[in-house]
């Protein structure tokens, strides 16, 4: 059976979609590949390829839900992405 939980609660890591690469990565895409696959696994082949495991707060802003979640922390002050203002 399956456990099911709330991410948070889990072991597992999102990928948030941000990647920052170098032009080399060019190098590694060839006619027709689509960029996390062929190329990520030659990357990785090639230990060239890395993660960062970020601690801090991260939400997505997809959805309307995700925007009614960001306007009430917005309301309550509780704005953990201005981390220059903490500081």
């Amino acid at each position: 059976m399956t456990d099911i939980r709330p991410a948070k609660e889990s072991d597992y890591w999102i990928n948030g979609g941000f990647f920052i690469l170098s032009a080399s990565i060019f190098d590694y895409i060839e006619e027709g590949d689509e960029l996390v696959d062929a190329p990520f696994k030659r990357l990785i082949k090639e230990q060239k390829l890395v993660s960062y495991p970020h601690q801090g707060f991260w939400a997505c802003m997809d959805t309307l839900k995700d925007k009614i979640f960001f306007d009430k922390l917005v309301t309550e002050e509780a704005r953990h992405w201005r981390v220059w203002l903490d500081g």
